[in-house]
């Protein structure tokens, strides 16, 4: 698993311990779980919709739908199962993004983020 961007990291918060990105090869396989549960989903419904394409006689559609069944499950499928493995429960841990320089909200409130930051960082 790649922890680390260009412009954000992602850290590994167990209770009672700093921030890191250590993990253990029984978390990683719990998260890549996470993560291809969601794709492994959208494939399975694409092969039906082929299927049963196929079956009422057409299946040229099913072959056009290819182009935008590969760019939909690179542009939303795979960011959606990241943002679904992060926000995943994990028994002793939890993952947290940070950007370079300051924490990023998991809800998208950046004032919210900065107000969390300023509280941290006396600066």
């Amino acid at each position: 698993m790649r922890k680390n961007y260009r412009s954000f990291w992602i850290s590994i918060l167990r209770e009672g311990e700093p921030a890191n990105q250590k993990l253990t090869l029984r978390d990683s396989i719990r998260i890549w779980r996470q993560l291809l549960v969601l794709q492994v989903a959208f494939y399975v419904g694409l092969l039906l919709l082929a299927v049963w394409l196929t079956s009422i006689g057409q299946p040229e559609t099913s072959r056009r739908l290819n182009v935008f069944e590969t760019l939909f499950g690179i542009f939303i499928v795979g960011p959606a199962a990241i943002r679904w493995a992060m926000l995943g429960n994990y028994k002793g841990f939890r993952l947290q993004a940070y950007r370079r320089k300051r924490k990023i909200d998991p809800n998208g409130d950046l004032k919210a983020s900065e107000a969390s930051e300023h509280r941290k960082d006396p600066r």
